[in-house]
């Protein structure tokens, strides 16, 4: 048994890019965390969803690189999306990197249900 087999994907072709489950593969835990790809533009003129690229959701932000604050902007802008606190948002890989894989509560579902069809 892989010791991420409980994570679910959002977007099914980043999963063999994150290391989660192929697509159509049911997870260990289906109450578990939800991981999935971001790509990161900070200083942007606002912060907003970007679309989808190559399978990794784009988001913009007023933030730049610096001290940690796009990251810490990243989780705050995730978090009032998606209707969860911030402390069921983290990022999982990619601290210094506009590249980054994020991981939410299973309860984000839905909401990240509802922008993958609007992307």
């Amino acid at each position: 048994d892989r010791p991420d087999a409980h994570y679910r994907v959002f977007w099914t072709e980043a999963a063999g890019r994150i290391g989660s489950q192929p697509a159509g593969v049911m997870p260990a835990r289906p109450s578990g965390p939800i991981r999935f790809a971001v790509r990161v533009q900070p200083r942007a003129s606002r912060n907003e969803f970007a679309g989808l690229y190559n399978d990794v959701l784009r988001i913009r932000l007023q933030a730049p690189p610096v001290e940690n604050a796009a990251n810490e902007a990243l989780v705050g802008f995730l978090a009032d999306a998606l209707g969860l606190a911030r402390r069921d948002v983290r990022i999982v890989s990619g601290f210094g990197s506009r590249n980054k894989v994020v991981e939410v509560a299973a309860e984000a579902l839905p909401a990240l249900d509802r922008l993958r069809n609007s992307t």
